[in-house]
């Protein structure tokens, strides 16, 4: 569940890793998109409404000021038709959940790969509900100890979700 202070209100956190976000380009990566800042001038992308889509026309504008082309943007209505346009060509990169790019490009490791990826900063763990400590300590210490040894890190590899994305597991009142 993702950390938010109007949710720790009402909830305890332990969390313990956090969110990303990933470009999603074709095998080869032909228009060499490494960042966000590549994106000038491309077919770009993202899902309707979504924090991508925001973000691309962000640096849409930074592209124009800074002289260079606009980002092109298409918006898709689901993951599917998003990994579509990459595949058919129709755009170059693609935003979305860092855990969907890693599986797209596991899945079809000769038609996608990984462009960049970007840490959003939001975090993520087990929400208790307040007052509940005895629970809350022991999924605090239960994730501590699966850290320590590597478990976490080897879980995360295992179904595909970037372990860089690891945070040291952290009790969050509010």
């Amino acid at each position: 569940l993702y950390y938010t202070a109007e949710r720790a209100r009402q909830v305890d956190y332990v969390v313990y890793m956090e969110a990303g976000t990933g470009g999603l380009v074709r095998k080869g990566n032909p228009k060499g998109i490494k960042s966000l800042g590549d994106a000038c001038g491309m077919r770009a992308a993202a899902g309707l409404g979504t924090v991508e889509e925001a973000a691309f026309r962000d640096q849409s504008t930074k592209c124009t000021t800074a002289g260079k082309p606009a980002i092109q943007l298409v918006s898709y209505p689901d993951i599917a038709a998003g990994v579509r346009l990459i595949q058919n060509e129709r755009a170059d990169l693609m935003m979305t959940d860092l855990g969907i790019v890693d599986r797209a490009t596991q899945e079809n490791p000769a038609i996608f790969e990984r462009g960049f990826k970007i840490l959003t900063g939001f975090r993520i763990g087990a929400a208790v509900k307040k007052g509940n400590e005895d629970l809350l300590k022991a999924i605090y210490d239960g994730i501590q100890a699966i850290q320590t040894e590597g478990t976490q890190k080897k879980l995360l590899e295992s179904n595909g979700v970037d372990p860089t994305l690891q945070v040291t597991a952290e009790i969050l009142r509010k």
